[in-house]
């Protein structure tokens, strides 16, 4: 060992290492990891969620594309087989001697269309219906009701409907084959007339049917009677049926022609003998038919609504 003398010995100060946290060390770390690769990893992630969501979404509109061809096809389908099944019964009903075999005709083939067209339909009998004269009386949803009451009830009908249906080219000849008593709805006297072929279509012991609130809406619910089915009904001393129909305003809605899958359901409640026949009479008459009618109906009660609505 070599001996320095004490004044040679420079005595040189430690170096100061700067002391580092544990805390600083783990953010240093942080930050060398994120500026090496997290950020490719992030942007990478973000591609991928938004070429999924692109997807996804593109998924959901190729659904909805498909949802509506179906719905277009069933509906062209539906109305071609309704033209055809039309211009196959109208020379039937034309040629055939008796009402009964028209309203057969035409009843096997309406439940022919909706076996077809995939439309289920389920009747419920309270009660059959009363032999002889009849008052049926049922809400007005559709365009389809008095096709479906026709395949429902396999009786022979006579259907009360407005006078300008007798004037058209087509329809007035088939319709007056099958029965129909035609109404004029703004002719006082021409209404009188109208009402005494029905007293005497009910008092030869036809079966009636009327739709008393004159007019359907595309809008849910039951409106309000008129009597004049229940006036009918009170002098000719018939009992009054009241049919409620059930899921043709979602598949055909009035003002509307675009046919819609769905199931029918056709209620028949019991007759109701009418207690008189005068004007009081038939208003009680009317309000008790429309109580039961709206018991099934499930729809809102709409006769104390003000409301305007097309005539059809």
């Amino acid at each position: 060992m070599l001996d320095v003398p004490p004044d040679v010995i420079e005595l040189v100060p430690p170096r100061k290492v700067p002391k580092t946290s544990s805390g600083k060390i783990r953010r240093s770390a942080a930050r060398g990891i994120y500026e090496s690769g997290l950020s490719m990893q992030r942007e990478h992630s973000l591609w991928w969620q938004m070429t999924w969501l692109a997807l996804s979404g593109f998924g959901s509109r190729l659904r909805r594309i498909r949802h509506w061809l179906a719905e277009v096809i069933y509906a062209g389908y539906w109305w071609g087989l309704l033209v055809a099944v039309a211009i196959l019964i109208w020379p039937a009903i034309i040629l055939l001697p008796s009402h009964r075999w028209r309203h057969r005709f035409v009843r096997d083939a309406v439940r022919g269309f909706l076996r077809a067209t995939r439309t289920p339909m389920r009747v419920e009998w309270e009660a059959e219906l009363p032999s002889g004269g009849t008052m049926i009386v049922a809400n007005h949803a559709s365009y389809l009701d008095a096709l479906v009451i026709t395949a429902a009830i396999p009786e022979a009908l006579s259907f009360v409907a407005k006078e300008e249906l007798a004037r058209q080219r087509v329809a007035g000849p088939f319709l007056r084959r099958l029965g129909t008593l035609f109404v004029r709805r703004i002719d006082p006297k021409g209404g009188v007339e109208d009402t005494q072929h029905q007293l005497e279509a009910a008092r030869r012991g036809a079966r009636i049917v009327s739709f008393p609130e004159g007019t359907l809406t595309r809008r849910p619910g039951l409106l309000g009677f008129h009597l004049g089915a229940f006036l009918v009904a009170g002098q000719a001393g018939i009992p009054v049926v009241p049919v409620t129909v059930q899921g043709t305003r979602s598949i055909l809605r009035g003002e509307q022609w675009f046919p819609r899958r769905g199931e029918i359901v056709v209620h028949i409640c019991k007759s109701m003998a009418p207690q008189g026949s005068d004007f009081a009479a038939a208003v009680k008459l009317r309000d008790q038919a429309r109580a039961m009618i709206l018991q099934h109906y499930g729809e809102p009660d709409l006769s104390y609504e003000s409301i305007f609505l097309e005539t059809v």
